[in-house]
């Protein structure tokens, strides 16, 4: 087999690529594994394509942002505009690099990725980030139609990928059984590179934030929209008194729940911090005493999901609130990494939080599981599995 240096791999998100953890990870594993990695994602450059160097990825941007126009029949309809010359210009991006595994990080890329490694005869992995027509809660027939007829091409385009990933098992399973898949897909948990140099008992947010001293930290870093359970968390603090909520992050519901905590004269007991570069993270995390993943169960995909943050909190080694669903129990609830509620309702959250706080023993057991744990779910476990399939591609190609 040709040494690595000759091997280009060519990775597409159909985002900005600026907070996107897991493709930032894939992507400079496998660079640093020896090959040539691009990535084609998302710009604000029109026409014109831009690439700039990233930790020694090349980042392609191209392409039109979205519409925010007021009125909504005038932004969607720009939008499918821009959306189709998307497509166009990614398809260009994506056929002149000539690489030899193209690698679809989403489902929108998916269908782009198969069609020019199908022409150029080269193969292609597709990454499911989330089992994507169990995302919604849409009521529309015309959008419902539209996730359907994208459930066929991800079915039409998944068969034909040499490897499939996704996150969690559970998702691993969904999508062999639905789609007739001929293996099954190869799990690459979301979990954060290893570190033991933590930062913990500076005072961190006392000093950066001015919080009240004496006070425990407890942390949701995140998405802030529907189906994470903060109004129920920001509620849930009415009932504990030794604890401030830190909701760090951004997302659609963030002007609505900055309104609710006013409402609810919160102010002092919950605040809201704005997102930050996903390599500091860790800073914030090591400094919280509970972290929290409050995800209701409202589709599929939130029912298996194992989001980022709960890897990020075992790296961080803070003890973990979450909703007892399937993914979370076989991490915190196996292996003693925190306290599992049954309902994502006020009361539930306040009476974990507060009984996490009156057991010190209780923190202390579950702060060396995690010690211990950390070893397992990390990202340079996680990356050997996605290194082994693209030696796996290459050695069949070259034979």
């Amino acid at each position: 087999m040709d040494s690595m240096e000759n091997k280009k791999v060519c990775m597409a998100r159909f985002n900005e690529f600026t907070h996107d953890y897991r493709v930032y990870k894939e992507a400079l594993s496998v660079f640093e594994a020896g090959y040539t990695v691009l990535v084609v994602t998302l710009g604000n450059t029109g026409f014109k394509s831009e690439v700039e160097r990233k930790d020694g990825v090349n980042v392609v941007r191209c392409g039109f942002k979205f519409s925010k126009h007021p009125n909504l029949l005038f932004r969607y309809s720009v939008d499918v505009l821009i959306v189709l010359t998307n497509f166009f210009l990614f398809i260009y991006e994506l056929f002149i690099q000539d690489a030899d595994v193209y690698h679809a990080n989403d489902t929108y890329t998916l269908p782009m990725i198969a069609m020019v490694a199908k022409f150029r005869r080269v193969p292609f992995v597709y990454d499911a980030p989330e089992l994507f027509t169990e995302q919604f809660l849409f009521t529309n027939p015309l959008l419902k139609g539209f996730i359907h007829l994208f459930g066929k091409i991800e079915e039409w385009a998944a068969r034909r990928a040499q490897a499939v990933f996704v996150t969690e098992p559970y998702t691993a399973r969904e999508l062999t059984q639905r789609y007739h898949l001929s293996q099954l897909p190869v799990v690459v948990m979301n979990c954060a590179p290893y570190r033991d140099d933590l930062p913990k008992g500076n005072g961190f947010y006392q000093k950066r934030y001015g919080f009240p001293a004496g006070k425990k930290i407890i942390l949701y870093q995140g998405l802030i929209t529907w189906g994470r359970g903060l109004y129920e968390a920001v509620e849930a603090m009415k009932s504990v008194e030794e604890a401030v909520l830190v909701i760090q992050g951004w997302g659609e519901e963030e002007k609505k729940l900055k309104t609710f905590v006013q409402q609810e004269r919160l102010e002092r007991r919950v605040f809201i911090l704005p997102r930050c570069p996903f390599k500091y993270l860790y800073l914030y995390a090591a400094n919280a005493d509970l972290g929290l993943t409050m995800i209701q169960p409202l589709t599929l995909h939130y029912y298996y999901t194992a989001p980022n943050k709960l890897f990020d909190y075992i790296m961080a080694e803070i003890p973990i609130i979450a909703t007892d669903l399937p993914s979370f129990r076989d991490v915190v609830g196996k292996y003693n990494l925190g306290y599992l509620v049954p309902k994502v309702e006020p009361w539930a959250i306040a009476e974990a939080i507060n009984h996490a706080m009156s057991h010190p023993e209780e923190l202390e057991e579950i702060r060396q599981n995690l010690c211990q744990a950390k070893k397992i779910f990390c990202w340079e476990n996680e990356a050997q599995k996605l290194l082994s399939v693209y030696v796996s591609i290459l050695t069949d190609r070259s034979h």
